[in-house]
């Protein structure tokens, strides 16, 4: 990273974590990464943090990003105003629509923040993330391996998605029988 930065292109850095208590909260970790990322505030107003997202988007996707604003923001946990688009309104009724409508916008977004500077997402304590931020890493690595992307999830052994056991990919194996001394 270090090196990176000494050229000009510090790479993008998102980082998910963990926590016990909010492990069900509307965000998730990965929306909270992405929030995070955006300057999205947690005392902010709603049109504020809309805003903040907006920006964000616009840095880098040039397709959609008014649809991936939306979506982007269901991911992160934003209300939507009174005068949401119709195709948000028709996805809140239909979680597989939204699912898949929110994963279109992450891999849209990701997909032009890499085009920049690389992207290295972090996940930390990954025991306490959400369904929906593992399945939308995993779709990203699939999707976009041409991209310079990189994920370092962090987390107790227990938690590895086993979608992902087997994926072509660095590893830093470590010894599960010897515990980490404090």
């Amino acid at each position: 990273m270090r090196r990176l930065a000494a050229r000009g292109d510090p790479p993008v850095v998102l980082s998910g974590l963990g926590d016990p208590i909010r492990s069900s909260a509307t965000s998730g970790l990965l929306g909270g990464a992405v929030a995070r990322l955006a300057g999205v505030r947690a005392g902010a107003s709603g049109d504020d943090n809309r805003a903040a997202l907006a920006a964000r988007v616009a840095r880098h996707v040039v397709h959609d990003r008014e649809r991936t604003t939306w979506f982007l923001g269901e991911l992160c946990g934003l209300a939507a105003p009174p005068d949401a688009p119709p195709e948000l309104v028709v996805a809140r009724r239909d979680p597989r629509v939204m699912a898949d409508r929110i994963a279109q916008a992450w891999l849209g977004f990701v997909r032009a923040e890499a085009a920049a500077p690389p992207v290295l997402l972090i996940l930390d304590d990954l025991q306490w993330s959400d369904a929906l931020t593992v399945s939308l890493v995993d779709v990203a690595l699939r999707e976009l391996t041409s991209s310079p992307l990189m994920v370092l999830a962090l987390g107790r052994c227990a938690c590895w998605p086993t979608s992902s056991r087997g994926r072509d990919a660095a590893a830093l194996r470590v010894d599960r029988g010897a515990p980490l001394g404090r």
